[in-house]
């Protein structure tokens, strides 16, 4: 996947945790989609779902669907995902959700689909 730099108009974006999230801290207000190439113009037909996991070190998963008519070709996007007071939160009594240093936009330059 590394040399591929276009992916499907339907493609799913997804973020994973290392830990269990409070799943009712997940949704818009809390994982923000942005259309980077569209003057950072919000994008809010993703469909955004939080699902427990055993993926190794990821226990927790939150993923956004495509917007409705797909992500636009040639279009950069940015998915922010908020924590603090009022943001995502861990099941363990609100435990503090923090950020890697390293969560990756996609190009979709060339969609495939």
């Amino acid at each position: 996947m590394n040399s591929l730099d276009g992916f499907p108009t339907s493609a799913t974006a997804a973020a994973t945790f290392d830990g269990v999230l409070d799943g009712t801290s997940v949704g818009a207000t809390t994982v923000r989609v942005y259309d980077v190439s569209a003057n950072h113009m919000p994008v809010t037909t993703s469909t955004i779902v939080y699902t427990d996991v055993d993926l190794g070190e990821a226990k927790g998963q939150i993923s956004v669907s495509a917007p409705t008519g797909g992500w636009i070709p040639g279009h950069t996007y940015a998915v922010a995902l908020i924590a603090g007071e009022t943001g995502l939160k861990g099941a363990m009594s609100g435990k503090a959700v923090v950020g890697s240093p390293t969560w990756t936009t996609a190009s979709l330059e060339q969609a495939a689909g």
